[in-house]
């Protein structure tokens, strides 16, 4: 790889443009706040979304409330983390617009307060809106940064958010699922001639992503103070009983929240309440991560994935 350096250019950028998306992606590009290049591991290209586009996507998520509402939800939760559309809205990594949807944070966060007020518009202010929001993108240049993520959650919460979820990560790197990178059964999941350079690509991003105990906790203790009775709710490498009793009694969170423990232990949760374990299986080799991209179903691959 030393041509590329020597011209400047990285694997990683490299990648992102020699890659065709896979056959079942390009009937329908994902929509995003601006267009260029392909994100390193979906190796999607999205589109810019027109103003046309965004309206359609607010209507999509009323709609979607409604039916949610209509089908006995408790509540709703809108993801605005991970790299999906609305957490791209809110990123200045993402959303270079310049109009009335970016520019500023209080125009890149329009979208979501449009969406907020029209949910309650359509399906009345008692039914719980719960918000997922990153604390930090990870991306090459700076996108959202818990000082940001603050600002977005004192808006949140003058919209009567019922709790938010902190999280972080995106497409550009694995911060979104830290621990283990299995990088084979990843490179797996693309045509032959492009798994090499994707190795190497996949190579680089695993010290920056090994697994840490709770590693959104500092980013908790940022957000928290402006969140005023507005429960948050801590992602991220949750793992014992006792990490879970510390954070919740020492007021850095609320609740706590768990995803791949999950997957390995569906019952987990009643198994903590009645004493039978004092802490989740989940080794974080996110096995089942690498299998969403091998069109497995989802479940715990700690074992390997199939052949």
């Amino acid at each position: 790889m030393w041509f590329m350096r020597k011209a400047g250019i990285s694997p990683f950028s490299w990648l992102m443009e020699v890659v065709r998306v896979p056959r079942r992606s390009r009937a329908s590009p994902p929509l995003a706040p601006s267009s260029f290049g392909r994100d390193p591991i979906s190796m999607n290209r999205a589109n810019a979304a027109s103003e046309e586009d965004i309206q359609e996507v607010i209507r999509a998520f009323v709609q979607a409330a409604r039916r949610a509402l209509e089908a006995g939800a408790d509540a709703l939760q809108l993801h605005c983390a991970h790299g999906f559309l609305l957490n791209e809205f809110l990123s200045p990594f993402f959303n270079r617009r310049q109009d009335q949807w970016g520019g500023s944070p209080e125009k890149m966060f329009r979208i979501v307060k449009e969406i907020i007020l029209a949910i309650k518009a359509e399906v009345g202010g008692e039914f719980p809106i719960l918000v997922k929001l990153n604390t930090s993108d990870f991306t090459p240049k700076p996108g959202i940064t818990p000082e940001l993520a603050a600002r977005y959650a004192g808006w949140l919460r003058e919209l009567g958010m019922a709790a938010l979820e902190i999280s972080g990560g995106t497409y550009y790197t694995f911060h979104t699922v830290r621990g283990g990178i299995p990088i084979n059964d990843l490179a797996r999941g693309l045509p032959w001639w492009m798994r090499p350079v994707a190795k190497m690509v996949f190579k680089k991003l695993i010290d920056p992503c090994r697994f840490q105990s709770l590693y959104h906790q500092p980013a908790a203790r940022i957000i928290k103070p402006v969140l005023g009775d507005v429960p948050l709710m801590l992602v991220g490498a949750v793992r014992n009983l006792r990490e879970m009793e510390e954070v919740v009694k020492n007021g850095e969170a609320d609740f706590v929240s768990m995803s791949r423990p999950l997957i390995r232990e569906p019952f987990l949760v009643k198994r903590l309440r009645e004493g039978k374990a004092e802490a989740a299986a989940c080794i974080s080799c996110n096995k089942c991560f690498a299998a969403i991209f091998n069109n497995f179903p989802l479940r715990c691959y700690v074992d390997g994935l199939p052949q």
